[in-house]
This record gives C-alpha cells, structure tokens and sequence, in this order.
C-alpha cells in the first residue's frame, strides 16, 4: 500500500515497492527456466545405481558389507543409575539415548569394555 509507513524499532519505513517485487518474480521465473533447461538436458538420473543387482542364482542378493558394532558410551552399571537421576541430568539422557540404540541395533550393540585399573 503506497503511503502507509511502517514503524520497526522505533524507526519509520516504508515498505518496498511493487517494482522490486516484480523484479524479484521475475528474477525467480528466469532461474526456473534456466534449471528446466538443464533437468531437460541432462535428463531425469536414473536409479538403476541404487538397486542391488541379483547373483548368479537370481534368488540371492550379493552379501552385504558386515556391518560395525556400535559401542556404547556407557556400562550396564552407568545406564541403569543414570536412569534413576532426575531428568535434568545430562547422564539421564545418555542413558535413555543408550536404551534407545539397543532396542534400535539389538544385535549390534556392544557396551565399552571395562577400564584397567594400573596400581602404581
């Protein structure tokens, strides 16, 4: 609306003009045309990269990679008194993390091995 100011900060504006924003459509249009030409172009990618390609039976798929374990940050110990803290504790929710990647990655899931104890 040509005439109407408005106040930000304490400081009077006017809004931008309609020039400017039918510069920025068609700012905007050109670039969408620019980017259909060269989809247009380059063609659609094809996904025949992601699908496993069967093996020579053609019932199997090829073995996978074995996968990591995933060790987690704290013991059984630590997880189950870090459960009982309140929740404003930051060893509440590592502990909740923890029980959520084992209910996720049951059989991945390894807890850290016990640390060593050197007399000196």
């Amino acid at each position: 609306m040509p005439g109407v100011e408005m106040e930000r900060k304490g400081e009077r504006t006017s809004p931008p003009s309609l020039d400017v924003a039918e510069e920025k459509i068609k700012q905007i249009e050109t670039w969408l045309d620019q980017l259909e030409k060269t989809v247009a172009q380059q063609g659609t990618p094809s996904d025949q990269g992601n699908i496993p390609q069967l093996s020579g039976d053609q019932n199997t798929l090829p073995p996978s990679q074995p996968q990591k374990p995933i060790i987690l940050p704290l013991t059984k110990k630590e997880i189950e008194v870090g459960l009982h803290k309140p929740l404003s504790s930051a060893i509440r929710w590592l502990a909740e993390w923890s029980i959520r990647m084992i209910k996720m990655y049951h059989n991945r899931v390894r807890y850290p091995a016990p640390a060593r104890v050197y007399a000196t």
